[in-house]
């Protein structure tokens, strides 16, 4: 009768409902109650627990909605298979752009028909992601890009997130040194990329006495960039300004601009035109992250490989792999610099 009751339900009216279905899901998913094994009747489970039928009716319709139930017609409602169920993820990004589409896509793909997937965004709000995660621990994995606001609350989001099954976790696009215990995710190593990045354009590099890191501080991207650009300009004898917004005196010769944002391109591209600056020539342009625009306007990038992540992480879960991969970077050459 374990299996049926649970001593909370007498005690807390409030979360009957929550209550009732954590405990199914909670005996389904541990094999407490095995695939194929019949459910009891809601009337059985009314009376043990002192809820409504009503309460009772709810729950199953919603263990039913989330695929750990079937209902055959004149038999009752049934475990389902594992194999028969499709898996419920939520997907967690923080911002929506043409990375996060690309990773999507890779995820989405691998997954096929095996999978319900949930979007969700944290818009780089701690406080957002926590109220997500809260409202969906009876999910099977979440997938999470740890990307936020500059000094937000590291213990709040950590203790959320720690109070998650770590098989059902993984982490995308950004390593999570503030957890201590092991976790899963495919990230890239912003500093060592920068880094191989410049060292690999050195040939290129060498007509420019100065470098201008552009990183607005509205855009919460690792600060990881701004040490492997600064340890590629110690070693190679350049001086480094990282400057959050663009203005016309940082327009001078010689200089080659990192940029993140692809706005502030648009923007360095209009003050160089507008001076009479030739890209690659009086001026170098690197910009973060590889697009269809970038290409097409000849800039060089360097660029993690977005939609394989997303195909990494997806195969992860399918694979049971719990590990950290990394997902490297690629350098394009192009004229800007």
């Amino acid at each position: 009768m374990g299996l049926i009751k649970s001593n909370q339900l007498l005690e807390n009216d409030r979360y009957k409902f929550q209550l009732l279905t954590d405990m199914f899901i909670n005996a389904i998913e541990t094999g407490a109650l095995l695939p194929g094994s019949k459910m009891p009747s809601m009337k059985t489970i009314s009376n043990i627990n002192s809820v409504s039928l009503v309460t009772v009716s709810r729950a199953y319709m919603h263990l039913k909605g989330q695929n750990y139930i079937a209902n055959l017609p004149g038999r009752g409602f049934y475990v389902i298979k594992r194999n028969d169920r499709q898996l419920k993820i939520v997907l967690i990004f923080n911002k929506l752009c043409y990375y996060k589409k690309m990773i999507y896509d890779g995820i989405v793909e691998t997954l096929g028909q095996q999978a319900q997937i949930e979007l969700h965004l944290h818009h780089y709000n701690s406080d957002t992601l926590t109220a997500i995660l809260l409202e969906r621990l009876n999910y099977d994995h979440f997938i999470i890009m740890p990307h936020f606001e500059y000094g937000s609350n590291i213990d709040e989001y950590v203790k959320v997130i720690n109070s998650i099954d770590p098989k059902k976790l993984l982490f995308l696009d950004r390593r999570l040194p503030e957890m201590h215990k092991k976790y899963r995710g495919v990230y890239q190593d912003f500093k060592a990329e920068a880094f191989n990045a410049l060292n690999s354009l050195s040939d290129l590099l060498i007509k420019y006495d100065h470098l201008k890191l552009l990183i607005p501080t509205t855009s919460h991207h690792p600060l990881d960039i701004i040490d492997g650009v600064q340890e590629y300009c110690t070693l190679n004898r350049k001086s480094l300004n990282v400057i959050s917004k663009l203005k016309n005196e940082d327009l001078v010769q010689s200089t080659a601009f990192i940029v993140i944002e692809e706005t502030d391109l648009a923007d360095l591209i209009k003050k160089a035109d507008k001076a009479g600056y030739q890209l690659g020539k009086d001026i170098g342009v690197i910009s973060l992250n590889e697009t269809i625009l970038k290409e097409l306007l000849n800039i060089t990038t360097f660029s993690t490989d977005f939609k394989r992540m997303g195909q990494i992480a997806a195969q992860m879960i399918l694979n049971g792999d719990f590990s950290e991969i990394e997902n490297g970077s690629t350098v394009i050459r192009r004229n800007s610099l």
